[in-house]
């Protein structure tokens, strides 16, 4: 049996942090010492290339600058970033903590807490590897100065996890320790106008909520449905006369509904998108094969 309905849906835009580049297929990996022989690979894409490019270049720059003392280019302060991020792909939170000096001072991107040794680094990043973070710096402005240097700017960062990308404001101070230059100050903090403005969200991006939505109600699970829906939301429903406005009226709702076995299909839709908000209203068409 088919049904056709107008319907309307409502949502309020949610943000998410995340921060990294996605991991990649880096295919053949020459193993010479020539770095020509990275760029040359046929089995390497562009970007890729340029990305081991720079970690080549990252590594062989910290080599050269540990025979030099104190002394550290803009080049190699810029690989200390580089190596950083090759300690989170290996997803190991230990080895990232090690990039860290004894004494340092972490003001991360999604904790509230300052991390100031290896214990309370490593412990951030145990669940901060979780979404497999690669990050790549968009705009950095590098300053070199006696027995330290700074790495201040914007990166982002892709999770691997999820395929989400978030830019960051960061800043890192770097000292040398036991003759190995390691971070002694990292800020990173979430765009201020994403905080205050809320990330932007596409008409596309919207009509794909009801594909959610519908994706929930194949599982045939009510509560995997009524969690589709905000806290407070507001659901007038098909076969009800009664509001629905709270998890467990929502999910009483569903729990009858869903014995139809109900799949949808929107046939006109309308999307409005306003500050932190976007609403999708038009009709729809269902088939019930309970």
């Amino acid at each position: 049996m088919k049904i056709s309905i107008p319907f309307a849906l409502f949502a309020a835009t949610a943000q998410a942090f995340a921060p990294a580049t996605t991991r990649g297929s880096f295919g053949v990996v020459h193993t010479s010492n020539n770095a020509n022989s990275i760029l040359a690979s046929p089995a390497l894409d562009t970007t890729t290339s340029l990305n081991l490019f720079k970690k080549f270049k990252a590594k062989r720059a910290i080599k050269k600058g540990a025979k030099k003392g104190d002394d550290i280019t803009k080049e190699e302060v810029r690989s200390l970033f580089y190596l950083w991020n090759d300690a989170l792909a290996t997803g190991d939170s230990r080895i990232v903590a090690k990039r860290y000096t004894k004494s340092p001072v972490l003001l991360a991107t999604v904790s509230d807490t300052p991390r100031t040794d290896f214990d309370s680094v490593k412990d951030y990043f145990d669940a901060f590897l979780l979404k497999e973070p690669q990050g790549e710096i968009v705009e950095g402005f590098i300053h070199v100065d006696d027995g330290w240097a700074s790495d201040v700017g914007i990166y982002e960062f892709t999770m691997g996890a999820t395929g989400d990308k978030v830019r960051a404001r960061y800043s890192y101070i770097y000292v040398q320790e036991g003759g190995v230059w390691k971070i002694q100050h990292h800020h990173s903090s979430v765009m201020p106008e994403e905080i205050a403005m809320g990330k932007a969200i596409t008409e596309d991006e919207v009509r794909g909520l009801f594909s959610l939505w519908n994706d929930a109600l194949a599982t045939l699970e009510p509560k995997t449905v009524a969690e589709r829906y905000a806290k407070e939301g507001v659901l007038l429903p098909t076969v009800s006369d009664v509001p629905r406005t709270d998890f467990a009226g929502i999910e009483d709702y569903f729990t009858n509904f869903l014995k139809n076995k109900p799949q949808g299909e929107i046939l006109e839709s309308n999307v409005m998108i306003g500050h932190n908000w976007c609403q999708d209203v038009g009709t729809y068409n269902f088939i019930q094969n309970g």
